[in-house]
């Protein structure tokens, strides 16, 4: 017998030996019935549909926080730029044109008052 004859004959017996070993592993009508079948045809359905839903509710989210966030930085740039006016405004030269425009004047004699005697009433 040749070489190649023996080895066709033991690849033929050890594939032979290990489906052998399937072939005398019977499973019960419950779990290869047509009950069964439509049963493990409907838990793939749905953990398909699950995983879909759950992907599809995470890049919503995604893109819901996208927006916040553009939210966020908009209302920050409009925060710098009321304390920038703020800063404009409370500047001494600001205040200086404001009081010219609102005709007063600034004072140049300050008097001050002050009590002499204090006194604290006891019960």
């Amino acid at each position: 017998m040749s070489w190649k004859r023996r080895v066709k004959y033991q690849f033929d017996y050890y594939r032979r030996r290990a489906l052998g070993v399937f072939g005398y592993a019977a499973l019960p009508d419950y779990f290869t019935g047509r009950t069964a079948r439509i049963v493990y045809i409907t838990i793939l359905v749905a953990t398909s549909l699950i995983y879909i839903c759950q992907t599809s509710l995470a890049a919503g989210s995604g893109y819901e926080m996208r927006d916040l966030q553009n939210k966020v930085n908009t209302l920050q740039e409009d925060i710098q730029k009321i304390e920038v006016e703020i800063a404009e405004n409370t500047s001494m030269a600001k205040l200086e044109t404001r009081l010219a425009e609102l005709n007063m004047v600034a004072i140049s004699d300050i008097k001050y008052i002050s009590a002499v005697e204090t006194a604290v009433a006891k019960k």
